[in-house]
């Protein structure tokens, strides 16, 4: 609804807007705005627009409308609150545990946290990997995970209009050398299983034969086990949950006879 308040010259609006977040829930907001404008074709034009911009999440209906221009950058540490609550929402259990550990330890770091995101440059970041790497004694894994978070930081800054493109920083990853991973032998797996508790045994069996990660397995139901024999499936399917990182991490597992 468009329309002039009071003695103003410029026209306001005010509509209600729902942001439907991924778990089902959804968040009402009244959103009322002056158009700065004294024509009322040019108002409902401010107002379409407003809607565009919340429709594809580039402004929170709490936001001013349009953005302030030329506004400074925040910096990392103050950013750092409202990028973690767009992860509880948007993302997985594990993909916000994995963010919430790399920035807490970007914020310790205080030549990163006070910076404004627009001053972090390639020098910081460098400065970030060495610390990490030769004073704390972490991996370059940790680091690199740390690297990543600082970089989903930057492009959501972006995304948000609280940075421009051209002042994000690039954040490339340091090497991490050959992998430490391996797989367990079918030897190391019997000695394994023979040693196991019932529990640890059981668990061990079904990760193994099903690859699901341990944050995939260890919440599944009994809701999510399906024992019907198909002729594609004759031993059933595990239906894994979604606890990975992407959407692909929803998906049926067949079962082999022994899990």
């Amino acid at each position: 609804m468009v329309r002039k308040l009071g003695t103003s010259e410029n026209y306001s609006y005010n509509f209600r807007w729902t942001i439907k977040h991924k778990d089902g829930t959804q968040e009402h907001f009244r959103v009322r705005q002056c158009a700065h404008v004294s024509n009322k074709k040019d108002a409902l034009a401010v107002e379409a627009a407003h809607k565009a911009a919340l429709a594809r999440g580039d402004v929170h209906p709490n936001d001013p409308w349009p953005p302030p221009k030329d506004a400074a950058p925040p910096t990392l540490r103050a950013f750092a609150a409202d990028f973690l609550a767009h992860v509880k929402t948007n993302k997985t259990l594990g993909t916000h545990r994995f963010y919430k550990g790399g920035l807490g330890r970007l914020l310790a770091f205080s030549a990163l946290a006070d910076a404004p995101l627009n001053a972090i440059t390639v020098e910081t970041v460098d400065r970030y990997s060495r610390y990490r790497i030769e004073v704390a004694k972490n991996s370059s894994v940790t680091a690199n995970g740390d690297l990543r978070c600082l970089r989903r930081i930057l492009k959501l800054g972006v995304k948000w209009g609280r940075l421009k493109a051209g002042d994000a920083v690039a954040i490339n990853e340091i090497p991490e050398g050959p992998s430490t991973r391996r797989a367990i032998s079918p030897k190391e797996e019997q000695l394994y299983l023979r040693h196991a508790s019932a529990n640890l045994r059981d668990a061990a069996i079904v990760a193994c034969d099903s690859g699901l990660r341990p944050e995939e397995l260890l919440p599944l139901l009994w809701a999510n086990v399906d024992l019907l024999s198909r002729p594609e499936t004759p031993n059933g399917v595990l239906h894994a949950r979604g606890e990975g990182k992407s959407d692909a991490a929803i998906r049926s597992v067949p079962l082999t006879p022994r899990a």
